[in-house]
């Protein structure tokens, strides 16, 4: 009577929990992919600043303090660590058109925030209402995206011809001045070295 129970129990070890394992992450993994094919909101550096800031604010440490370990095979999820509670933490943040996602440990507690922000596509300014009960700090948390050249072009026009016609055209006199100056100081230095060959 005991062997059988025996053979019942190694089987359900070696076969029936791998198998659930395996079922369960494949639930896991096609209720995600979703969010895999969703679109990402902006560059690294936006979505970066928003996982670092948010999961920051939630163990109400310095953004500073967790180190970017890179990114996973589903868009838009990022890797952190961070030494928390005497051991380092790994944090996965998940950033969604609309929510941003973390999951962590610290020690005993399981960590996970579903957390949603806005962006303003015009300026790049993405902004999350968070605060954490364990941190005093509950300040909105914003990010902006760097701008492209091409992005940066256009303000610089648009901020030049925003000035009065009359500044502009001081500046420009002052411009056209200063390099006349330089030129006529070059011209008056007698020429030091040995002339060309002819």
């Amino acid at each position: 009577m005991i062997r059988p129970l025996r053979a019942l129990r190694r089987a359900l070890r070696t076969y029936v929990v791998p198998v659930a394992l395996f079922v369960a992450l494949s639930g896991a993994l096609v209720l995600t992919a979703p969010c895999a094919r969703a679109q990402n909101i902006g560059p690294d550096d936006l979505n970066l600043c928003l996982c670092r800031q948010i999961i920051a604010r939630e163990l109400c440490k310095s953004p500073r303090e967790f180190q970017y370990v890179g990114k996973t095979d589903v868009k838009g999820t990022y890797v952190f660590k961070v030494f928390y509670a005497n051991r380092p933490q790994t944090f996965v943040c998940l950033v969604l058109p609309e929510t941003i996602r973390i999951q962590g440990q610290t020690g005993q507690r399981a960590i996970k925030l579903e957390v949603p922000y806005f962006l303003d596509r015009e300026t790049g300014l993405a902004s999350v209402e968070f605060s954490s009960p364990d941190c005093p700090n509950a300040a909105p948390i914003e990010c902006r995206t760097k701008p492209t050249p091409a992005q940066e072009r256009a303000q610089d026009r648009e901020t030049f011809w925003q000035r009065p016609i009359p500044e502009i055209l001081q500046e420009e006199l002052q411009r056209q001045s200063d390099e006349n100056a330089t030129t006529e100081e070059q011209l008056a230095k007698p020429y030091e070295g040995t002339p060309p060959a002819q």
